[in-house]
């Protein structure tokens, strides 16, 4: 049995698709895993919607250090939130430019 970790699921998406447009994770607690993830592999999704069971300053202390823009979507309830976060940022990536998302003005 093969295990990957959540670094090694993204960049092996990445080099198959050229890029990731969004990362969405529901996964009851596994969003920790963000923490464990170096610069550049976090920023390889462009947007990222997470539900956030639990003390949310982890991971959006990583997620706006990384340079994501961060929206609260929806606090379910006093243990669990949903953030959209969406980059401020442009970078290359094996000499593909990937363009600068911002949240709409209306956010």
């Amino acid at each position: 049995m093969i295990f990957l970790d959540l670094g090694d699921i993204l960049k092996t998406i990445f080099d198959k698709e050229g890029q990731i447009d969004l990362m969405k994770m529901d996964c009851e607690g596994c969003e920790y895993s963000l923490l464990k993830l170096d610069k550049e592999t976090i920023k390889l999704p462009r947007q990222y919607i997470i539900e956030i069971h639990g003390s949310e300053t982890p991971i959006l202390d990583k997620m706006t250090d990384r340079g994501y823009n961060v929206k609260l979507v929806k606090r379910v309830n006093q243990w669990i939130t949903i953030y959209y976060f969406t980059v401020l940022w442009t970078w290359q990536h094996k000499g593909q430019q990937l363009p600068r998302l911002l949240l709409p003005s209306s956010a």
